[in-house]
Formats: structure tokens, C-alpha cells, sequence
């Protein structure tokens, strides 16, 4: 099972079972802290980055440079740019590009064609941007980017869910071939009792490199009971994933199947793979 982009900044929505509204208490107000703030800037500038790298295989980026950033009325980096065609005829349609990250409530590019917005609900924030749409076989397209650098917003909102998943190795390392043992764990860091779904592979769903990762749980638990999470309690699972056939670093992302205000709680592990010694 392949999936298109690299673990979506909104990976969580072909995942929702089940939609847990939070209490007042809970709820996260937009708020740009210094942290969030950096956060925020370094994600759009990554965005820019990766748009300059690639701006000679684009005919229209070729005016895109530093003058497209501005700051937002929140102090965050924004990229607009237009490109302005050699030559203007009645079919031309000039590429448009408009990227920010503002509050929930905020409409900036609403009015623009092709717009189109990436929230974090958590943090009150979304990424608000639009596009030109050309009938070109090839042509810039950002969305990749923001899923690719949203990423770091979507693990900082992680902190502000009352539910908190966790996954961890057995072991330091791992054998190529050798199949890798970890533990999940979600736990209430709320001080309230939730209702949970219990862990199994019908509530858990494990990414890897883009594809389905296929894991098994030691004591076969498919999940799913319905019961209370008393304040500060956990449940834990065992699993036992494939092995892999080259030492590597891998990233093995971890969503349980429950939404919080449209989050899941999620987690992602580093697994080290060394060669046989």
C-alpha cells in the first residue's frame, strides 16, 4: 500500500474513527510565542530554500528570488511571487505563488484562485497559501513542501493533546534481517478520564518511507474495546515489525486511529540498522 506524500501534515483525517471534542480548558488559542514563532519562520524558510534549489527546472520561477518574502502581521515569513511572461498573449496565464502561516480565524489569500489551507488545529494555526494551475506537464507544485516542512508543526501541536502516544525500542540497534521489537504506549496526560479505543493494528497505523509499514502485535490484539483512561494511566502494546535488508536509519511513524479536534495522536521512532557483525 503506498502512499502519495510522505506522512502528511493531514495524514490524520483518512484516519479519523472517532472525533473527541476538548474542553474550554483544553483548547489552544493561536498564540505566536517566541518558540512557535521560530518554528513557524524556519518552516517557511526551508519552503523558500527548497524553491530556490529548484528554480532552473521551472521556467516560471525565473524571477523567484529574495524579493518574494515578506512578514505577515504576526512577524511570520510569507512568500508571494508572480511571474511576469516574456510574452503576453489572451491564453497567458501568468504563475502565481502565495505562502504564509496565520491564526484559524485569519482569511489572507481567500479571495485568490486555487487557495488552499493546511490547519494544526492544536496551535490555532494554519498554512494558507494558493497556486497557479497550468496545463503543463511540468510546473512547480508546493504542496509537497508544506507537507515536507509542515511536519515540525505537526509533532510541536503533539505537546497540547491530552493524549499522549509514545513508541519505543526493545533495543538500541538492530540486525539487517533481524525483525524490530517496540513497545506503544499511549498514556492521559490530561486530568480529566477519557474514553479510549484499545491498542491493536485496527488503531494503530504505522508509516514508513511513504508505504504501509506491516507490523504485528506479540499477543495478536487487533484493539478497538471502548473503556476509560483514568489521569496520568497508560496502555502499552508490543509489536513485532519487518525486518530491513541494508543498515540505515529508518523513521517509522506511529497515528492512533482516535482524533482529538481533528489531531491523532501520533509519534515518530528512529530505528537503527547495523550490519551483521
Amino acid at each position: 500500500m503506498k502512499i502519495t506524500m510522505n506522512r502528511m501534515i493531514l495524514i490524520v483525517f483518512f484516519l479519523l474513527a472517532v472525533n473527541v471534542p476538548m474542553s474550554r480548558a483544553e483548547e489552544k488559542v493561536a498564540e505566536f510565542s517566541p518558540e512557535l514563532k521560530e518554528i513557524c519562520n524556519q518552516a517557511m524558510i526551508n519552503i523558500y530554500k527548497d524553491i530556490l534549489k529548484v528554480k532552473d527546472k521551472y521556467s516560471e520561477l525565473k524571477n523567484f528570488d529574495e524579493k518574494v518574502l515578506y512578514e505577515n502581521q504576526y512577524g511570520i515569513m510569507t512568500l508571494i511571487y508572480k511571474d511576469t511572461p516574456e510574452k503576453v498573449t489572451r491564453n497567458t496565464v501568468p504563475f502565481e505563488l502565495g505562502l504564509t502561516i496565520d491564526k484559524m480565524e485569519d482569511v489572507s489569500f481567500a479571495k485568490k484562485a486555487n487557495n488552499f489551507n493546511f490547519a494544526f488545529p492544536m496551535l490555532g494555526l494554519k498554512f494558507t497559501g494558493y497556486q497557479t494551475k497550468r496545463l503543463v506537464r511540468s510546473h512547480l507544485d508546493v504542496l509537497p513542501l508544506v507537507n515536507k516542512h509542515g511536519a515540525v508543526l505537526s509533532d510541536y501541536q503533539q505537546q497540547f493533546l491530552p493524549l499522549r502516544l509514545t513508541v519505543r525500542t526493545l533495543k538500541d540497534s538492530y540486525k539487517v534481517r533481524e525483525d524490530i521489537e517496540f513497545e506503544v504506549i499511549l498514556k492521559n496526560v490530561s486530568k480529566r478520564h477519557m474514553y479510549v479505543k484499545s491498542l491493536g493494528i485496527d488503531t494503530l497505523y504505522f508509516v514508513i518511507s511513504g508505504a504501509a509499514w506491516g507490523t504485528s502485535p506479540n499477543s495478536k490484539e487487533r484493539g478497538g474495546k471502548r473503556s476509560i483512561l483514568k489521569a496520568g494511566e497508560s496502555l502499552s502494546l508490543k509489536f513485532k515489525g519487518e525486518s530491513f535488508q541494508k543498515p540505515q536509519d529508518i523513521d517509522i511513524y506511529c497515528a492512533y486511529r482516535m482524533s482529538i479536534n481533528g489531531v491523532n495522536p501520533a509519534n515518530t521512532l528512529r530505528v537503527k540498522i547495523v550490519g551483521k557483525q
